[in-house]
């Protein structure tokens, strides 16, 4: 299970590129997968995403590539632009504890954006990407929960 672990380069909260797709994915929830036949056991690593868009969808790890940590996306979203700060987040190892509350506050502060850009501009993209970031703070506080336990 160990190895299995080691192959997660991704945390929930943080975004991703999927392989044959345009939109950037949010990382809802990240499920590994035993699997064992009488002639082979092996693992898969399947991750729930939401898109910035609000669009859900599923990858698995193979076909994701993080495009920055979760405490970074409100800036990389805003910007377009790869900071020395977001590459150097990106090549450590992602911890999960310790980041839930940066993530629950970044997520917050996307939410809040939105909504205002959606109250400003009528654009629906702000109330999905609204509603998006809503259904990450759920999503980290359930699974927070489950692990306390």
């Amino acid at each position: 299970m160990g190895g299995v672990l080691n192959e997660i380069h991704v945390a929930v909260g943080d975004l991703i590129r999927v392989e044959g797709y345009e939109t950037l994915y949010y990382i809802d929830i990240i499920n590994t997968h035993n699997i064992e036949t009488s002639d082979a056991k092996w693992s898969e690593i399947e991750l729930d995403l939401t898109g910035v868009n609000g669009e859900y969808n599923f990858s698995y790890i193979e076909d994701v590539e993080l495009v920055c940590r979760a405490k970074y996306s409100s800036e990389y979203l805003r910007t377009g632009t790869l900071t020395t700060a977001m590459l150097n987040a990106n090549k450590a190892a992602p911890s999960t504890r310790e980041q839930q509350v940066n993530n629950i506050d970044e997520l917050l502060d996307i939410a809040l954006s939105a909504q205002k850009l959606y109250k400003s501009t009528g654009l629906s993209e702000f109330q999905a990407q609204e509603k998006a970031a809503y259904d990450l703070i759920k999503n980290l506080i359930e699974m927070s929960e489950g692990n306390g336990k």
